[in-house]
């Protein structure tokens, strides 16, 4: 099968056609986010990105990552106490922290300006302390050669940037493909995109 990926990074060794449909740019983090990253009691990573973009900043702290790939990567930079959830959504993390047992913690979250509010607002909701901030920004990107559709027979959509992006891009999918999410929320863009 010929698949079409459209993320950031494909798996190592996969015999995906890679054509990259966002790009990132990573911000500077502010004074008051670097002084939190060496104060906080916890980390909180939704996206290798995050982790990216305070790279140069990072100390192993507990941390809690929104799926395996983000723990693995978070291993890579000497993390070794990280949990993350089954349900690999923010969702699944807020369940996963409401589980646990806290003694006057203070996370900080490094996101997407993209991000959704689930995880701040469920901090808010149980009066934790933290810092939240935008340590990056995802844009659509489409550079060409343009792939023809027609070669191919599934394309991997890895978030809900790279179903918007592939829209603006190419509009709808031909019928032919085979559409594959990664995560539930990206599968729901698909849904709510390409498929309604």
């Amino acid at each position: 099968m010929k698949t079409l990926y459209l993320g950031i990074d494909p798996p190592q060794n996969s015999a995906y056609y890679h054509y990259p449909l966002i790009k990132t740019v990573f911000r500077e983090p502010w004074k008051e986010s670097i002084e939190a990253l060496e104060e906080c009691s916890h980390l909180i990573f939704t996206s290798k990105n995050g982790i990216r973009a305070v790279s140069t900043h990072l100390k192993s702290k507990p941390a809690f990552a929104v799926g395996k790939q983000t723990a693995h990567y978070l291993r890579q930079y000497g993390f070794q106490d990280i949990l993350f959830p089954k349900r690999e959504t923010a969702e699944g993390l807020v369940e996963l922290l409401d589980l646990q047992f806290f003694n006057q913690p203070y996370f900080v979250w490094p996101h997407s300006a993209l991000s959704r509010t689930v995880i701040s607002d469920y901090l808010l909701a149980k009066r934790l302390r933290f810092h939240a901030f935008i340590a990056y920004d995802t844009y659509s990107l489409a550079s060409l050669p343009k792939p023809d559709l027609k070669e191919y027979e599934e394309i991997i959509f890895t978030s809900p940037s790279t179903v918007i992006s592939f829209l603006e891009h190419f509009g709808k999918p031909p019928s032919h493909l085979k559409l594959t999410a990664i995560g539930p929320i990206t599968a729901e863009s698909i849904l709510l995109n390409f498929l309604k």
